[in-house]
């Protein structure tokens, strides 16, 4: 197949499971009243029987579904443009708070004997309830296959007739883009699947050893380090980062600018650097902590520098100073090693101590 042909197998196979979806909760919302009624009057389990078969008849479906939009993308992977990739990475996503939904039902069959929704807080519920609790999930994820649908039909409706949807051309297949921001499909990867570093012990470290001021993290991801220390009420702090789309793929905790520190100097490309170290200059009034990774292996690192050279840079391009004291106490009360390796404590020349 082309690339059209594949972009209308995709909303073939997308309509088909939505319709499927639709009728097997169709069937079991007819059935659900009559099996109410039947538990008011007596206790009888055939209900559990209707409810898991049609679990797993739908998590067979829609798991088909993915295996085979899979195969598209990773047999031609050009031909998956990146409107549709968004909209596909969007509803794996749901796909993935659905399956821990139905994890967390199947945890209190086992734990309690009954089913029960995992944000309720409370004691065992009655037959019926649990019946219910069920059939809801079943009612979310009509509900997701329903908006997923439109989501891609739209998609493709925008592609359509357009001259590069006939000859896709190579997708970037790095982490980052020419000016060392991630790419939306590496920021929702470490989202999706929690893989944002946050060091903790370094901000206890901060918290213990410097007295409590508003604070900026450039380049921050996804917001854990200024969402950890908004949390503990003892300063104000804001998360900035550069990724297409930051502030909408973290329901603005995160405000995308184009500034480019933990972690992130080894991430900008050589001719950037000075600009990443004037804008940093610009907003800093009191002092700057960093970290500037010497590892060529890691993932994206472009601009590794020395210990030494990372220092000295800094300072030659701000005119702050490294605190030597301030840094080896922070450095001390970090919990991850690579950043407390290189990890450094700058103060603006009037700051004081």
């Amino acid at each position: 197949m082309d690339c059209d042909q594949r972009l209308f197998y995709l909303m073939n196979e997308t309509v088909v499971l939505r319709d499927a979806v639709t009728k097997l909760h169709s069937d079991i919302m007819g059935l659900a009243g009559i099996f109410i009624e039947l538990l008011r009057h007596v206790q009888e389990s055939t209900w559990v029987w209707l409810l898991t078969t049609s679990q797993e008849r739908v998590l067979q479906k829609v798991q088909t579904y993915f295996f085979r939009v899979m195969a598209l993308s990773v047999d031609q992977h050009p031909c998956m443009k990146a409107l549709v990739r968004d909209v596909l990475l969007v509803g794996i996503e749901a796909w993935k708070e659905l399956q821990v939904d139905l994890l967390a039902l199947q945890w209190h069959s086992f734990a309690f004997s009954f089913y029960r929704d995992p944000a309720f807080q409370g004691s065992a519920g009655t037959v019926e309830e649990s019946f219910v609790a069920g059939t809801y999930w079943l009612t979310k994820l009509q509900d997701w296959m329903h908006n997923y649908t439109r989501q891609v039909y739209e998609a493709l409706l925008t592609l359509e007739g357009e001259v590069s949807s006939m000859t896709a051309g190579p997708i970037r297949l790095h982490h980052q883009d020419e000016h060392g921001s991630f790419v939306t499909y590496e920021f929702m990867r470490r989202k999706v699947f929690k893989q944002w570093a946050i060091d903790k012990g370094l901000l206890r470290g901060l918290l213990r050893h410097e007295e409590p001021l508003a604070i900026g993290d450039f380049g921050a991801g996804g917001g854990h380090y200024s969402q950890w220390l908004n949390e503990t009420g003892l300063l104000e702090a804001f998360a900035f980062d550069g990724t297409h789309q930051a502030a909408e793929l973290t329901d603005g905790l995160v405000q995308e600018v184009r500034i480019l520190c933990l972690e992130v100097g080894e991430h900008v490309p050589k001719p950037f650097a000075p600009t990443l170290l004037a804008n940093l200059k610009r907003h800093a009034t009191k002092g700057l902590v960093m970290s500037w990774s010497d590892d060529w292996e890691g993932i994206g690192h472009v601009n590794c520098l020395s210990r030494e050279d990372f220092v000295a840079f800094v300072q030659d391009s701000t005119g702050f100073r490294l605190d030597a004291t301030a840094t080896e106490l922070v450095r001390q009360a970090c919990e991850i090693d690579y950043i407390a390796r290189t990890l450094a404590v700058f103060r603006a020349p009037d700051a004081g101590p």
